[in-house]
């Protein structure tokens, strides 16, 4: 397997875990602050996260037997890894197993499969952090190991003992040329065109080049061992090597980006994600409503009435948790639009699950259908309200995007130290920003809006990395133009993405109303009153959405700092 094939799959597994376990762990603590009894699907939720985590070992092991066979330290340290990693999947199942069958000691179960996660998730986090850290721990092994064997070559020995002067040359050479194939293929993954070119050109192949040279000198040497010009290129020629050897792997170990320190830490901050109680039981809620509609249109009153029960409870919880979020929170406008949402769904709830029954009596009823569906539309913005993601997601894009900027002042200063912590703050504050994001999209049901937070979820997850790399390019070449106007590019890019998706800012929600407008427009032209109906239902709330940021910012204008212009 390549250097490149196991970063590849490394981050594809990543990727499918970070979000099995998220889930799996949000999902867990929304019921143990319920104290809810052991839902079906539980054990489910559970399975997608072990199947995920027994593919992982799988692949671990695989690598370490294909890649890792000559550096038996690394395999046994995978080995080991992956071996933890088995057996916390295993505890898992067991704590599932538990919960079920002891539901009447609910608080002590919920208690051992949160445990069960964090173990789960900080045991997959070192499992990750071995195998990635591999291929660099294989490139720092093997140039230790050159620089060792050429320090058994000799001159003076090609005399007296050409053969073992040959041996030793040849091992050493060998050795070097095959670091520079470690080097040449980690520079084909490397995000960095500056760093990539210098791992490709200046050390892999400038190894292998100086490995060629060297062998050329030593084989003179062989045919006249006692010239003393051949034997002071030989020299030259391993001083040299060992130049680039330590050269490389300093280089490398100044770029290393691949954080995965303090797992547990990291985990507890997934699990504290800034979706508060609250944002969590408005979402659970909001899935109720809609399953309460579904089994009300194929007439299944049974389900409704179940459904409703369920719905019922958690509206209990969630008005707790809306109610204690309105007494914590210091922001005038969070607190009245928490208090207002309560008194809202509170009206909207009974009326619902009264339609509802109705209408899973009367199936066929269209304007009943309709009825019960404008009905749910309106609690589900109610819930969106309630939830505060949208407060959540803005302070957030906007705390990021003051970050940015800030990187980029600090590495056009030369600052290293400060880099260096702005870059991790920058990730945490990424990866959380990206959490709210998937849970927006989840939860809306604009089409438009779902569409513009892929885009930049995608964009999220690549171009933060990228600004990284692009700020330690700048500290490492201070006096580069080009380098300086690639990391402001990067920034401002970034910058526009972070605007575009913040739900409070009128990049983003002008052209969701825009889109409405011309959608209204285009179905007036074609005589098409079905997509009429439609656009015109959802241009009020969308012309909202544009109102609401002038609403919401008012009282902070004084506050507001200025961003930087898009990029044209």
């Amino acid at each position: 397997m390549t250097s490149t094939s196991v970063t590849s799959v490394v981050k594809q597994i990543t990727d499918q875990l970070t979000d099995a376990i998220s889930q799996l762990v949000l999902y867990v603590i929304i019921l143990q602050e319920q104290g809810a009894s052991v839902p079906p699907n539980l054990k489910a939720a559970a399975t997608v996260v072990a199947n995920a985590t027994e593919n992982f070992v799988k692949v671990a092991k695989s690598v370490a037997e294909q890649g890792y066979a000559d550096y038996p330290e690394i395999k046994r340290r995978i080995f080991e890894a992956a071996d933890d990693v088995f057996v916390s999947k295993h505890r898992l199942v067991d704590s599932i197993e538990q919960l079920y069958q002891h539901d009447t000691d609910r608080a002590q179960g919920w208690n051992m499969l949160v445990d069960a996660c964090k173990v789960i998730s900080a045991k997959t986090i070192l499992l990750l952090q071995v195998v990635y850290g591999a291929e660099l721990q294989r490139i720092y092994v093997s140039a230790y190991q050159t620089e060792l064997g050429l320090q058994e070559v000799f001159v003076d020995d090609a005399d007296p003992e050409p053969q073992k002067f040959a041996d030793a040359a040849s091992d050493a050479a060998s050795k070097a040329m095959q670091v520079g194939v470690f080097l040449v293929a980690k520079a084909a993954e490397t995000e960095s065109p500056y760093l990539a070119q210098q791992l490709r050109e200046d050390y892999g192949n400038g190894l292998q080049t100086a490995a060629d040279l060297f062998i050329e000198h030593v084989n003179q040497l062989l045919n006249d061992p006692t010239n003393e010009n051949f034997k002071q290129d030989i020299e030259g020629d391993v001083d040299k090597l060992v130049a680039l050897l330590h050269d490389a792997t300093s280089l490398l170990r100044q770029h290393d980006t691949f954080d995965l320190s303090n797992p547990f830490d990291r985990l507890d901050s997934v699990i504290s994600v800034r979706i508060p109680p609250t944002s969590a039981a408005a979402r659970q809620q909001a899935e109720q409503v809609n399953q309460i509609f579904v089994a009300a249109r194929r007439g299944d009153v049974a389900g409704v009435r179940a459904l409703a029960e369920e719905l019922h409870n958690t509206n209990v919880y969630l008005t707790e948790q809306a109610l204690a979020a309105a007494k914590a929170t210091e922001k005038p406008l969070r607190k009245r639009q928490l208090l207002n949402a309560v008194d809202e769904l509170g009206q909207l709830l009974p009326q619902y699950v009264e339609a509802a029954e109705q209408l899973a009596l009367n199936p066929g009823n269209q304007e009943l259908q309709e009825h019960v569906d404008a009905v749910r539309n309106r609690m589900a913005e109610v819930l969106a309200e309630m939830s505060g993601l949208g407060v959540e997601i803005s302070d957030m894009a906007r705390s990021e995007e003051a970050a940015i900027h800030k990187l980029v002042d600090i590495a056009e200063a030369g600052d290293k130290t400060g880099v260096a912590t702005l870059a991790k703050q920058l990730q945490q504050d990424n990866a959380e920003l990206i959490a709210l994001l998937k849970t927006d999209a989840e939860s809306t049901e604009d089409p438009l809006r779902k569409k513009q937070i892929t885009l930049a979820v995608t964009e999220l997850e690549r171009a933060p990395a990228e600004l990284v790399v692009a700020a330690r390019d700048v500290l490492s070449n201070p006096n580069d133009e080009g380098l300086k106007a690639a990391l402001d590019a990067l920034a401002n890019q970034l910058s526009h993405t972070l605007a575009n998706v913040d739900p409070l800012s009128y990049a983003s929600t002008a052209p969701l109303a825009a889109s409405r407008l011309a959608q209204l427009g285009r179905a007036v032209d074609r005589s098409n009153h079905k997509e009429f109906d439609e656009a015109s239902r959802s241009l009020p709330h969308a012309v909202g959405q544009v109102s609401k940021p002038a609403r919401i910012e008012a009282p902070n204008t004084a506050h507001a700092g200025p961003r930087r212009p898009p990029p044209s």
